[in-house]
């Protein structure tokens, strides 16, 4: 079988070859301004952004690892507390 894509062939991929799959810097951008965050600086290294209570640190790398883009989502996503 060939990886098509899907998400069951990327979930099966996901702990052998974690690396492969990557979310575009602008895409992780998107998303985190549809959840309500704002840009706060950006770094040499990282972006910081912020929800007014929280901040996350995102890197400067034109594709970011897509475990950890989905886990920055996930806080970004969680009640504030």
């Amino acid at each position: 079988r060939g990886v098509d894509g899907t998400h069951a062939e990327r979930s099966r991929l996901a702990g052998v070859h974690s690396s492969v799959y990557a979310m575009k810097r602008r895409e992780l951008e998107r998303r985190l301004r549809q959840l309500g965050w704002n840009l706060v600086r950006r770094g040499r290294k990282h972006d910081l952004w912020t929800d007014g209570e929280r901040l996350e640190a995102v890197p400067r790398h034109a594709e970011i690892n897509e475990r950890l883009a989905l886990a920055m989502l996930v806080r970004a996503g969680t009640a504030r507390r």
